[in-house]
């Protein structure tokens, strides 16, 4: 049998469950579900990745595979259907987003489009951000305002939270957790992943504008 056909079945059996259809009309926060295509629970402890994942990529599993191994905690990607500056993802998209990680890893579907509303949903765990995603994890516009933005980042941090900071290339230029403006009682929060140990410029804009999304 393909794998094709495997994943088809099994995203057809992820649909038929209570927890599926209870997330789509707004009864469950967020779901999440193991590489084998199956409703289960989150680790005690664990290393979230938020993104689109349109397409997941050599540079998504590599830094995964270096928080664990810095971490020695499992990595659970995030897929956001709400988003703060596009269009909320439908039912049909969201499959092929998970089909992706059947066989690799936990992902878990939310409906946190801000960092506040994941802090609300998984507290002090370790994010892992790359440099852009970082650039709004301290910027008050995707808050209520910047005093919400200093509690809310407090808040994880005082429930154990750090936020590992990988290099991403901005404007042309590599740019890491030293290039950030981050309030002074923050700063100890905030971990760089050294670039010695992850630096990969591929990203999911640029594989969609070859073509290559879902």
């Amino acid at each position: 049998m393909s794998e094709l056909l495997i994943n088809k079945e099994t995203l057809a059996g992820l649909q038929s469950q209570n927890q599926w259809q209870d997330f789509w009309h707004n009864q469950n926060k967020f779901i999440v579900i193991s590489p084998l295509g199956q409703i289960t629970s989150l680790p005690k402890t664990f290393a979230l990745m938020a993104g689109s994942f349109n397409p997941l990529h050599k540079g998504h599993k590599t830094l995964a595979k270096v928080v664990e191994g810095l971490t020695n905690q499992p990595v659970v990607f995030e897929l956001s259907i709400a988003n703060v500056d596009k269009p909320w993802l439908d039912e049909k998209t969201v499959l092929k987003r998970i089909a992706q990680f059947i066989g690799y890893k936990t992902i878990t579907i939310t409906k946190a489009a801000t960092f506040m509303e994941k802090c609300d949903l998984f507290g002090g765990c370790n994010y892992i951000l790359g440099y852009d995603t970082a650039l709004r994890v301290v910027s008050p516009k995707y808050y209520d305002n910047e005093k919400a933005m200093i509690e809310c980042l407090k808040n994880i941090a005082a429930q154990g939270g750090r936020f590992l900071v990988a290099a991403r290339m901005y404007d042309n230029q590599v740019k890491t957790l030293a290039n950030l403006i981050i309030p002074k009682d923050l700063q100890p929060f905030f971990v760089e992943i050294p670039v010695e140990h992850f630096r990969v410029d591929i990203s999911s804009t640029i594989l969609r504008s070859q073509g290559k999304n879902l």
